[in-house]
């Protein structure tokens, strides 16, 4: 009851006109019921606000593994954040993409999808290691399929979830550099996702595959008229009860 403590001590430390009577202990009477009632106000706002927070809280992991159930990540790690080296990164993911882009366009699930990268890690280790030969460098380079964490990022207009997420990954020499994530399944990734343009078709079967109020929340692209409004779930229970 920390905070009724703090409201009782605040209205107690008012000042006091005149000795100690029968209109003090009044006073002092309505004070104390002055502060259990903020304080229970204030109780009822935080839990409020507590259930709020937790129910949004378990629908974005819902619908992040809705999403992570449906999708292939692909994470490339650079052997470094040198210059060269992230130069280098990207000729190896655009090498990758370009071998393996026509097989996965075939894919009709993400399970045939898994097989196609299964079958060809060792032809991924080849193709990077051509790349980098031929740039002048002797980096390893190791490809697998995995499960790890990613960051929410965008891909043109589309926003994906933080979350774990099943990847190919391919690391280059000693992987210290910075990474390079996409979607290798639905294919996104085979256009220039820097410019904001992902590919259609990939956000075509994007659509199929998650239902549609999934990817409706995956869609990031306000129109240029609408205004975004910020609000804070705190204010909003605290004003609702005051």
């Amino acid at each position: 009851m920390n905070l009724y403590k703090t409201a009782l001590s605040a209205l107690l430390l008012a000042p006091v006109v005149g000795g100690i009577g029968i209109h003090s202990i009044q006073q002092y009477q309505a004070m104390k019921e002055q502060a259990e009632a903020l304080t229970m106000q204030t109780e009822q706002s935080i839990l409020e606000v507590e259930t709020l927070l937790n129910d949004e809280l378990d629908e974005e992991n819902i619908f992040a593994s809705n999403v992570a159930n449906e999708v292939i990540r692909f994470h490339v790690r650079a052997n470094s954040d040198s210059e060269e080296d992230q130069a280098l990164k990207l000729l190896v993911r655009d090498a990758i993409l370009s071998e393996l882009g026509t097989e996965l366009a075939l894919a009709e699930s993400k399970e045939d999808a898994r097989t196609i990268m299964e079958d060809n890690l060792t032809r991924i280790e080849e193709i990077g290691a051509t790349v980098i030969k031929e740039a002048g460098y002797d980096y390893e380079i190791n490809a697998y399929m995995t499960v790890e964490e990613f960051p929410m990022k965008a891909y043109g207009d589309l926003m994906f979830p933080a979350g774990e997420y099943e990847a190919l990954r391919v690391d280059i020499g000693n992987e210290n550099g910075g990474n390079w994530w996409c979607v290798m399944y639905p294919g996104l990734c085979f256009v220039d996702t820097v410019g904001g343009v992902v590919a259609t078709d990939g956000k075509e079967e994007m659509q199929q595959v998650l239902t549609p109020e999934d990817y409706e929340k995956l869609l990031f692209s306000p129109d240029e008229d609408t205004e975004i409004e910020y609000r804070s779930l705190i204010w909003d229970a605290w004003f609702r009860n005051s």
